[in-house]
């Protein structure tokens, strides 16, 4: 035999193997193609659900700004009110009741107890009946 046909021969054998190796890519060619159309749906239909989402969170933030625009608005009202009604001039007799130190006298006088005792006021209202301190006022 001349050595062209030993050349031939091996040359036939590796295009078999060749066509078997194809025989046995073409399934998993397949699986990948099917499984590359399931993961294109799923994007898919993850996608739309991530819109809705976001759409819905849009409208959450919005209903969420309008309450807080709601009661920013009614406590500015609130404080307009109060200002108007007079309560700044109303709130500083207040402060300036609590800033000065009145004497025991005054608070006797305040709580309907006598001012003649030379005790604290409150130890002294404490003794009397809770219905006399206060029917005094």
């Amino acid at each position: 035999m001349t050595p062209e046909f030993t050349g031939m021969e091996d040359l036939r054998g590796r295009i078999v193997q060749m066509e078997h190796r194809l025989t046995e890519l073409a399934p998993r060619i397949v699986a990948m193609e099917e499984w590359k159309n399931q993961k294109n749906v799923s994007d898919a239909k993850l996608e739309l659900t991530m819109t809705v989402i976001v759409d819905d969170l849009k409208g959450i933030k919005s209903g969420i700004g309008k309450i807080l625009w709601a009661v920013g608005g009614a406590v500015l009202v609130a404080i307009v009110g109060f200002i108007l009604s007079g309560g700044l001039v109303h709130a500083k007799e207040v402060t300036q009741a609590f800033l000065s130190n009145p004497s025991q006298e005054q608070m006797a006088s305040e709580k309907g107890c006598p001012a003649q005792k030379p005790i604290m006021v409150r130890s002294f209202c404490r003794s009397k009946p809770y219905s006399e301190v206060f029917a005094l006022r």
